[in-house]
C-alpha cells in the first residue's frame, strides 16, 4: 500500500512538472510571437517639432525578445515664421536596441526597455546687418544684409520603458524616458552671425552650446510586416 501511494505522488507530481514546463514553452513562445520579427513605423509628433522632420523607422528581431530599430528623418522647410531660422534642411538618425521583457498575450501588449543612441545634423539660414565703410577711414559707414548659414548639431543617449499595443497588423509604440542632450550651435559664414542665447524657456531654441539632462516621450503608429 505505501509503495502504491509512493507511486501515485510520483506520478502527480511529475505530471505537474510536465505541465508547468508546458505551459511555460507555450507563454514563451506566446510572448515571442508578439515581439515583431519586422516592423515599420512612422513618428507623427517629428512633424511638430521646431525642426519639423517626417521620420520612419524599420525595426527588426535578431532574438526571441530582442529587436534593433534604425530610425531616419527628412528635415522640412515649413513653419518658417522666425526669420533667424530659413530653409531648415537636413536629416536626424537613430539606433536603438530593445529588450521586450513583459507581454500581456491576452491584451496584445508588450512592454520594453530600450537604449538609443542618436544624432541631428541640421543647417539653417539667418539673415544679419553688417557696417561696412565707403572709405578707409569710415567716416561713411552704411548697412549691408546678408544670408548666411547656421548649423545645429545635436547628438545623445536615451534610456527608455515603453509600450506596443496591437490592433491586428497595426500597434501603436508609446515611451517615456530620460536623454542625455550635447547640443552645439556655430556658423558656417565668412561673418559672424547673432546667435539666440539665454534660458532656454525664454529662448526656443535655446542656441548655447550645453549638455543636459531632459524628459524623451516618444509616440510611433506601425505595421508588423513578419
Amino acid at each position: 500500500m505505501k509503495h502504491c501511494r509512493f507511486r501515485l505522488l510520483v506520478v502527480v507530481l511529475a505530471a505537474i512538472s510536465l505541465n508547468c514546463a508546458a505551459q511555460g514553452g507555450r507563454d514563451s513562445l506566446t510572448m515571442a510571437m508578439l515581439v515583431p520579427q519586422q516592423a515599420v513605423k512612422f513618428s507623427p509628433l517629428h512633424l511638430l517639432n521646431f525642426y519639423p522632420t517626417l521620420e520612419f523607422s524599420f525595426e527588426q528581431r535578431i532574438a526571441p525578445r530582442v529587436t534593433v530599430q534604425l530610425e531616419a528623418g527628412y528635415v522640412l522647410n515649413f513653419n518658417n515664421w522666425d526669420e533667424d531660422f530659413l530653409d531648415k534642411r537636413g536629416v536626424k538618425l537613430k539606433l536603438e536596441g530593445r529588450n521586450y521583457f513583459f507581454g500581456r498575450t491576452d491584451k496584445r501588449k508588450l512592454y520594453y526597455l530600450a537604449g538609443e543612441i542618436y544624432a541631428n545634423i541640421i543647417n539653417f539660414d539667418r539673415t544679419t546687418s553688417i557696417q561696412e565703410c565707403f572709405d578707409m577711414s569710415c567716416e561713411h559707414p552704411f548697412i549691408r544684409y546678408a544670408t548666411g548659414t547656421m548649423a545645429y548639431r545635436e547628438k545623445g543617449i536615451t534610456v527608455k520603458a515603453g509600450l506596443m499595443k496591437y490592433y491586428g497588423r497595426f500597434f501603436f509604440d508609446i515611451s517615456s524616458g530620460w536623454t542625455i542632450r550635447d547640443i552645439r550651435y556655430f556658423e558656417l559664414s565668412d561673418f559672424q552671425l547673432e546667435q539666440n542665447t539665454g534660458w532656454a524657456f525664454w529662448e526656443i531654441p535655446n542656441e548655447d552650446d550645453r549638455i543636459i539632462l531632459a524628459p524623451n516621450l516618444g509616440a510611433r503608429i506601425g505595421y508588423r510586416l513578419r
